[in-house]
C-alpha cells in the first residue's frame, strides 16, 4: 500500500510494512513509485524501548529482536545510500554503545556522534551519524535553535486536533536542521520509521523528495498523513 504526496517542489511516498521488508525491496530496486533523485540521507528514528516493537517478547527476546532489527535496517540502508550519503540513526543515550557499533558494522565507516537536547537542561537523545556529512554534524544540538520535545507535540497537535498525542515526535526544526546538512534540493531522505512524519514535513519544506515507512497503518492516517 503506498500514498503518493507532493509538497512544493518536493515528491514523497508513504509506504505501509515492516522497515525491514521495504528496505529490502527499496535495496533491490523493487519500489514503485518510489521518489527519483539519490538517497542522500537514511533518518532512523526506531521505538527507544525493545517492547514497544516486540510486544509479545519477554524483555530480553525483544532486546535481542530489536537489534536484529536495527542490524537488518542499518544493512539495508547501507546498500540503498548513495556513496555520497549520510545515515543519521536517533536513538536514546541507553542504546548509544550498541548501536554505534551496528552504524560501524553496516557502514563500515566511523562513527559521528551528537546529543539533542530534548528537555531543557536534560540529557539529550543520541545522534549517529556515518557517511559523507557525518563530521558536519559533530557536536551539541541545542533545543533552543533545534527545537525541544514540547514543539514537537504542539506541531502533531495542531494536525491531529482531537486525537490522543503522538508520544516521542520530534520539532521540525530538529529534522530541518539534518535535512539541510547532509542533503542538497533534489535529494531523497529516507526515514523507516516515519512515525509522525516530522521528518517527511522538514525535507518537503526545504525542497527534498522523501520515503516513509511504518507499519502502524492508524499511527500514519491519524499524525502523518495529514501532515
Amino acid at each position: 500500500m503506498g500514498v503518493r504526496r507532493r509538497a512544493a517542489e518536493a515528491t514523497g511516498l508513504i509506504v505501509v510494512g515492516r522497515a525491514e521488508t521495504v528496505l529490502a525491496g527499496l535495496a533491490r530496486g523493487r519500489l514503485v513509485g518510489a521518489p527519483e533523485g539519490p538517497v542522500r540521507l537514511s533518518y532512523l528514528d526506531p521505538p527507544f524501548e525493545p517492547g514497544d516493537a516486540f510486544p509479545s517478547l519477554e524483555p530480553p527476546a525483544a532486546a535481542r529482536a530489536w537489534e536484529r532489527m536495527m542490524a537488518t535496517c542499518l544493512g539495508a540502508a547501507a546498500r540503498i545510500l548513495d556513496r555520497r550519503g549520510t545515515v543519521c540513526l536517533h536513538v536514546d543515550r541507553r542504546l548509544a554503545p550498541l548501536c554505534r557499533g551496528l552504524v560501524r558494522d553496516a557502514f563500515g565507516t566511523p562513527v559521528v556522534e551528537a546529543a539533542w537536547e530534548r528537555d531543557p537542561g536534560a540529557e539529550g537523545d543520541a545522534l549517529l551519524f556515518a557517511g559523507r556529512a557525518a563530521t558536519a554534524c559533530r557536536g551539541e544540538w541545542d533545543g533552543r535553535t533545534c527545537g525541544f520535545r514540547d514543539e514537537g507535540l504542539r506541531e502533531v497537535a495542531e494536525v491531529a486536533a482531537g486525537v490522543a498525542p503522538f508520544p516521542h515526535p520530534k520539532p521540525v526544526r530538529l529534522l530541518r536542521r539534518i535535512v539541510a546538512t547532509t542533503t542538497d534540493p533534489g535529494d531523497v531522505v529516507l526515514d523507516p520509521f516515519l512515525g509522525s512524519g516530522t521528518s517527511a514535513a522538514a525535507a518537503g519544506a526545504v525542497g527534498r523528495s522523501w520515503i516513509g515507512i511504518d507499519r502502524d497503518v492508524a499511527t500514519l492516517r491519524r499524525y502523518a498523513i495529514p501532515r
